[in-house]
């Protein structure tokens, strides 16, 4: 099966268009490898793709800049219903974060409650070897 090549269309973006289009997909991107990693529990890359989120979110601030005068409104309310979207994802893995973040401060907390417990309910304590060698010379 042979495949035709299209010509570009004839609405193609704008080259400073085209990069802040290109900053919003690499930012959609990483919030979806971010939603992966928080699944999956995986700290380190999840900590590498909210830093690398937080560079492209600057460099789409850039882009747009850059494409101030080559905007249009409709271009314009696209970016910004894609970064209502993005938002929206953000703020919900915040909060499981968060959540999960308070889970483990219970769990910890209730462990060093036994623990504490154990240790005042514990039986006698065995005394030392070392302390009847001391009174034996």
């Amino acid at each position: 099966m042979r495949y035709r090549v299209l010509a570009p269309s004839a609405d193609a973006l704008p080259p400073v268009l085209a990069a802040a289009t290109a900053e919003l997909e690499t930012l959609e991107a990483l919030v979806a490898d971010m939603e992966r990693c928080l699944l999956a529990r995986d700290w380190a890359s999840l900590e590498i793709a909210m830093a690398d989120s937080r560079r492209v979110t600057h460099a789409l601030q850039n882009a747009m800049e850059e494409a101030r005068d080559a905007r249009d409104e409709s271009f314009d309310l696209g970016v910004y219903e894609r970064l209502l979207f993005l938002h929206g994802a953000r703020q919900s893995q915040m909060a499981r974060i968060r959540q999960y973040r308070d889970s483990v401060g219970e769990r910890l907390t209730l462990i060093a409650r036994w623990k504490d417990a154990a240790r005042t309910i514990g039986g006698e304590r065995r005394r030392s070897t070392l302390g009847t060698l001391d009174r034996m010379s």
